[in-house]
């Protein structure tokens, strides 16, 4: 594909105070761009790295997340296997090394690294963070600024959100959530309508099931 010719210093400029705009509106007294600004800037952009010698592997294009900031710059994940991902918006930063499922999506400022998976309907997002070989699949939802790294899984329709954290070979799953400061690890699993908060910790070999627990250890 031929590289275009790269756009002057002004209509770059415009474009990236389009994309301040947009990425900031809600926190200033600036009027949100309109489409027609927003695809403008976006062409501008393209046109910028393609003129530098840099194609991108992957299409760039504005998403809408449904969590009510409307369309956000976002662009299709790239998976190692080659195969087109989910949507991951601009302000978030994920991996090369990292799956993402064509229907799942990560946005905010989450990040996601390591050989982790993300499929299914599952969402990423605020400031979570999942690393090292974790899985997050289904109809799963992570947020705020929970953490899930080593070799957990999250799935169904549980929820981790809020500070918490699920580490180790642990699990949470069916309709569990886990928030506030709350940790699961170890072999641990937590699932059905389980509701672990506060600070809470279940490790070991601890099964719980059915159980709201706001303090105390759980092995």
């Amino acid at each position: 594909m031929p590289l275009r010719q790269a756009p002057d210093k002004a209509r770059l400029g415009r474009a990236m105070a389009t994309m301040r705009r947009l990425c900031d509106f809600d926190n200033s007294d600036r009027q949100r761009p309109s489409r027609d600004e927003i695809l403008e800037a976006l062409s501008v952009l393209r046109d910028h790295f393609d003129g530098n010698g840099c194609e991108a592997s992957s299409s760039v294009d504005v998403f809408d997340f449904g969590d009510g900031k409307g369309p956000v710059p976002a662009h299709r994940h790239r998976n190692p296997d080659g195969t087109l991902g989910g949507w991951v918006a601009e302000t978030a930063k994920v991996a090369a090394t990292v799956f993402i499922g064509p229907d799942a999506c990560v946005f905010g400022s989450a990040q996601v690294s390591g050989k982790v998976v993300i499929d299914g309907y599952a969402k990423v997002y605020g400031n979570a963070q999942v690393r090292e070989e974790a899985r997050v699949y289904g109809r799963a939802q992570l947020r705020g600024d929970a953490i899930v790294s080593g070799s957990a899984l999250v799935f169904g329709n549980a929820q981790v959100r809020d500070s918490a954290q699920v580490e180790g070979n642990a699990q949470v799953s069916g309709s569990a959530q886990i928030y506030g400061f709350a940790k699961v690890y170890g072999n641990a699993s937590v699932c059905v309508f389980a509701r672990i908060l506060c600070y809470a910790e279940v490790g070991g070999d601890a099964e719980i099931a059915w159980s709201f627990v706001t303090d105390g250890v759980y092995r």
